[in-house]
């Protein structure tokens, strides 16, 4: 039985040691890069509740030229959250949008920036549409993506709604995701009325 208590109460030691040590370095004011990284740590220890999130983005915000470690460091913050941070997803996005920089895992950033109209709707829009259209992609991030995008793109709009509307019309989200396949077949509803 000790070989189970000794490393639970190692792992809560050391967890009291990493907020203790943050406490330490956010009282002295401290938000050098091995500052953001204890800060880092003692946040992922408990990330909805954590006091730790605002001196992360306070330090990470002031710094004007973001390299990809602090980026990689936003990121980890916007997937811990338990629901979708909007501010964090718009800066992000402003951020990746000039680095000229879009992934899988960048992904989730656009789309929640996307869905909360951010004041960056437009550029991410702009960014990201291109992208999507080129490698005439039909995945689920595409999709949604198509669908926020709709109206904000006026030259673009009849091309979606023909996508939207052929992804209704296939019917392989109406097992898998029901409201994502009546979201489309609402476009193709629209789209027939118009022709």
């Amino acid at each position: 039985s000790s070989s189970y208590f000794l490393p639970r109460k190692a792992s809560r030691l050391r967890g009291e040691v990493i907020r203790d040590y943050a406490d330490f370095l956010h009282s002295m004011g401290q938000d050098d890069p091995e500052a953001l990284k204890v800060y880092l740590k003692a946040y992922l220890l408990e990330p909805t509740t954590s006091r730790f999130r605002l001196p992360l983005l306070t330090a990470l915000k002031r710094t004007p030229k973001l390299g990809w470690e602090e980026i990689d460091l936003l990121l980890v913050m916007f997937r811990s959250s338990l629901r979708p941070d909007t501010a964090l997803a718009a800066h992000l996005a402003d951020i990746l949008i000039k680095k000229n920089h879009f992934s899988r895992k960048t992904e989730p950033v656009f789309l929640a920036a996307l869905e909360a109209s951010t004041v960056n709707v437009r550029a991410i829009v702009s960014f990201v549409l291109p992208r999507l259209l080129k490698k005439n992609r039909f995945d689920e991030f595409a999709i949604r993506f198509y669908l926020n995008a709709l109206y904000l793109e006026p030259y673009e709009e009849e091309r979606l709604r023909a996508k939207l509307a052929g992804v209704w019309c296939e019917g392989h989200w109406r097992a898998v995701d029901p409201v994502l396949h009546e979201k489309c077949g609402e476009v193709f509803n629209s789209f027939s009325q118009i022709e």
